[in-house]
């Protein structure tokens, strides 16, 4: 399929972010033909190159997000190949197709790739966690350490998973997302600051008010606060 090949060569060529969001528009674009895409995408996890295998990933992980009958062959595919990964390209792209397939089953394996150096794929833990409004403790700890992470966009999805995507609550995730009120990264702070308001929690209630986005965001638990 030439728009993979094409998608494989931006990849395996690129020098800044806008490289790589070329071949994410093929990518997504490859999946239009959803047979010959699966067929490519299966086949490429074979591959002796790893931006191929990458790339399989990628596209296996978006055809998985549009066609539910191919989950659980992503699901199987994917954790058979984080099994012999090395290259930590592979293994970002890997967490991502996991978090895709939207199966408790890839929880373990996330959790395992939520301590790897590579901050990508610990990025990529955070997106695609959690799996269930309730995930559980393990996830849930794992989620918080996340949270203070050292780089700016694993704590962002982090703290979204706590704050926005969890109904667990209780002092530890909460002191969590207080912690990320001060963050230096902006929409960390705007997802602290959502994840406590939504919990009822009156501490946010000054960090809120001298910011015209969240006021207008929260004014209705404001209001009730008030």
């Amino acid at each position: 399929m030439e728009l993979i090949a094409e998608a494989v060569e931006l990849t395996r060529n690129a020098t800044c972010p806008g490289d790589y969001d070329q071949a994410w528009e093929l990518v997504t674009k490859a999946t239009e033909d959803p047979v010959a895409a699966s067929g490519l995408g299966f086949s490429l996890l074979s591959s002796a190159d790893g931006v191929e295998r990458k790339v399989g990933c990628d596209l296996l992980g978006s055809l998985a997000q549009i066609d539910e009958s191919l989950r659980e062959p992503v699901l199987f595919a994917v954790l058979g190949l984080l099994a012999s990964e090395t290259d930590h390209a592979v293994h970002a792209s890997i967490a991502r197709a996991l978090g895709c397939t939207g199966d408790e089953r890839a929880v373990p394996e996330l959790l395992r790739l939520a301590g790897h150096p590579d901050g990508d794929v610990r990025e990529y833990v955070a997106w695609s966690l959690p799996m269930s409004p309730d995930p559980g403790d393990a996830v849930i700890e794992v989620l918080i350490r996340l949270s203070a992470d050292p780089e700016d966009e694993v704590r962002n999805w982090a703290t979204f998973a706590l704050g926005a995507q969890c109904d667990a609550d209780g002092a530890a995730i909460r002191e969590a997302l207080w912690a990320r009120v001060g963050d230096a990264y902006g929409e960390v702070r705007e997802e602290a600051i959502a994840g406590l308001a939504r919990r009822g929690d009156r501490r946010v209630v000054p960090s809120a008010a001298w910011r015209p986005y969240h006021r207008r965001a929260l004014s209705p638990i404001l209001g009730q606060w008030n």
